[in-house]
């Protein structure tokens, strides 16, 4: 299994509270960790292969501050390089004042 965990600056980790993962092997959500079975590695790149995902929400976005989140993949094989940006994504959130809409940019 592939554990995916949201980590952050420490300064954004006590803004954000509520984070809730749902997954293929939690589509219920889980306030730990998202889930991918192993069932779906390697890769196919097939018609029929449908790609894993962890989806997470956040309940309590603050408004009018960005924060900076790291998603990481852990399991067995996958190696981590914070420069390089393996076995991880980075991306920034920002919520407006009034727009009801969050703002994502993907780095």
């Amino acid at each position: 299994m592939i554990e995916n965990r949201i980590s952050m600056n420490p300064a954004d980790r006590d803004a954000l509270s509520g984070i809730i993962y749902y997954s293929l092997g939690d589509p219920s959500g889980s306030k730990v960790y998202g889930v991918i079975p192993n069932y779906y590695f390697p890769y196919r790149n097939a018609p029929d292969h449908v790609q894993p995902f962890v989806l997470v929400q956040f309940k309590n976005l603050p408004l009018n501050r960005l924060l900076s989140v790291t998603c990481r993949a852990w399991a067995p094989g996958i190696q981590h390089d914070s420069r390089g940006m393996r076995g991880m994504v980075s991306f920034q959130l920002f919520r407006s004042q009034g727009s009801g809409t969050t703002n994502i940019d993907a780095s």
